[in-house]
């Protein structure tokens, strides 16, 4: 059995005994932002040091995180303004909810400083997707199979930059295929060039979506190249798309990602189809088929206008500067981690001292908080 036994020679002392609550901050220290504005906590549990964002919009993009012994251990300028490029746990982070920092050197009493720079996102769809492209930079027609020039009603590129739906001839543009005339150049496989106003932008997942129609499957391939670009010039090749997705009775889909990109302003189509692989399907038709029939060139992500507030924050507590920078620091083990057991008076003409009433137990973390006045020998005040 176990108790505390206070004993301080010539100090008249008010001790207050206090309990552990499992050494963890209880419910997070508030993470300020702008001095004013909590946007989540830090909690402490052992060694493992928690930023968790609780407000809405918020989210971490830097974290710093400082342990002393005492004030004089926290990196500061001459003029007492904290460091926090300077702190033992540094990390950038991309928009993040919650940072851990596990394992940290906790010191027993500990003067820790917990910085974090926070971003609100503000945003609203500037377009809802999917949408289609505004403007038809270029485009360049092949043949059918045997070289006579596609149907009217299959050669308008302007129906591209809108998804018709339903089983007609007008809802497409036919790309068409290379011929080699007797005479003349070589006219290559048809192709088209969109611009995107809007410009498509590289989300989660698949960015790009290319809609053909072919009007009921198995069907044999109709191919096209596709490329992105943001200036029309240098171009990257994202793949090919085919018909043989279908997304409803008369329409194909083929998705595609930007990869590096971040987004994309133009978006180049050309026939690869091979006209050959048509003929022993469908000899009677083969010579008026025309290549990859494009309706349409779909971005797959809002494009969102974002206002972005970014803040500096630190976890609540004293400043480090009283009337200057608005840093702060705080004191763990916390106050409020502990229960008051029991107060103490030791007068100061005490030459045997007193034990606590409580028992301590095994295991459990105990602070004796102590005030009075105190005199030594010879000394006055």
């Amino acid at each position: 059995m176990k108790r505390l036994f206070i004993f301080l020679l010539g100090l008249s002392l008010v001790g207050v005994l206090g309990i552990g609550k499992a050494f963890a901050t209880e419910g997070g220290i508030p993470l300020i932002a702008g001095q004013n504005t909590v946007v989540g906590e830090v909690t402490i549990d052992g060694n493992d040091v928690t930023y968790t964002i609780t407000e809405d919009g918020w989210c971490i993009m830097e974290t710093h995180l400082a342990i002393g012994k005492t004030l004089t251990d926290i990196p500061k300028t001459k003029t007492g303004n904290p460091i926090p490029g300077h702190f033992e746990y540094s990390d950038t982070h991309d928009c993040l909810d919650t940072v851990p920092y596990t394992d940290v050197l906790m010191l027993g009493d500990n003067v820790i400083a917990a910085h974090a720079v926070v971003e609100k996102r503000m945003c609203e769809p500037m377009k809802v997707a999917p949408y289609g492209a505004d403007i038809i930079s270029d485009y360049w027609q092949g043949r059918r199979y045997d070289g006579t020039e596609v149907k009217s009603i299959r050669s308008n590129p302007l129906t591209v930059l809108s998804y018709e739906i339903g089983h007609n001839e007008a809802y497409f543009f036919s790309l068409g295929f290379e011929f080699q005339p007797t005479e003349g150049a070589l006219i290559p496989n048809g192709g088209i060039i969109v611009e995107f106003e809007t410009p498509i932008l590289n989300g989660v997942g698949d960015d790009l979506q290319i809609v053909e129609d072919t009007w009921g499957l198995p069907y044999p391939d109709e191919t096209a190249n596709v490329y992105v670009s943001n200036d029309a010039t240098n171009w990257t090749y994202l793949g090919e798309a085919d018909n043989q997705t279908p997304s409803s009775l008369y329409h194909t889909v083929s998705n595609f990602d930007l990869g590096s990109l971040t987004s994309a302003r133009y978006v180049k189509v050309e026939n690869t189809s091979v006209k050959e692989n048509f003929s022993a399907l469908y000899p009677a038709q083969k010579d008026t088929l025309d290549g990859y029939d494009l309706n349409a060139i779909l971005a797959l992500h809002d494009n969102q206008n974002c206002i972005i507030d970014s803040e500096t924050a630190w976890a609540d507590g004293t400043r480090f500067v009283p009337k200057g920078n608005w840093a702060t620091f705080f004191n763990y083990p916390l106050e409020q981690d502990y229960e008051l057991l029991e107060t103490v008076f030791v007068p100061a003409t005490s030459n045997v001292g007193i034990d606590s009433v409580n028992i301590l137990v095994d295991g459990k973390q105990y602070i004796l908080k102590a005030s009075g006045f105190y005199k030594f020998a010879n000394w006055t005040g």
